[in-house]
């Protein structure tokens, strides 16, 4: 769920009325929301979700998304970067001793879950917030 507003204090409200909707939401469809296990990224910090009187934990990171409070995505990228590097080397370590097909099952059950997981949140973001420029001026 994503919130926004104009101040702290509409920010505040607006998140404890969605929270408490989605919680009404989950109870007519018979689920739980298991407030111990939930978690909010809040900007600026000053915000204080509750539900059952029970403060939702504020994170730096959730379900593997990173997000700083300048709202880029650089430590996120990096992280996927590093993963997929790691990658890089043991698909040229293996790129000759396996079938192409052997080689892209690989690659969609390793490699293609890092690119796509939270594409949904961090895609549409401005191309300088999600990559580094690099100087081509040689």
């Amino acid at each position: 769920m994503f919130i926004s507003g104009l101040d702290v204090n509409t920010l505040n409200q607006k998140s404890n009325y969605w929270i408490k909707a989605l919680n009404q939401w989950f109870i007519v469809n018979r689920l739980h929301v298991n407030v111990e296990m939930t978690n909010i990224m809040v900007f600026p910090e000053n915000i204080s979700v509750k539900l059952y009187e029970i403060t939702i934990t504020k994170v730096e990171h959730c379900l593997g998304i990173f997000l700083d409070e300048t709202l880029t995505w650089s430590h996120h990228t990096d992280i996927v970067y590093s993963k997929l590097m790691k990658y890089v080397g043991i698909f040229d370590k293996i790129r000759n001793k396996l079938p192409l097909s052997v080689l892209r099952n690989i690659y969609f059950a390793f490699v293609y879950p890092h690119i796509l997981y939270g594409i949904e949140v961090y895609a549409n973001t401005k191309k300088l917030y999600t990559f580094k420029e690099t100087d081509n001026t040689d």
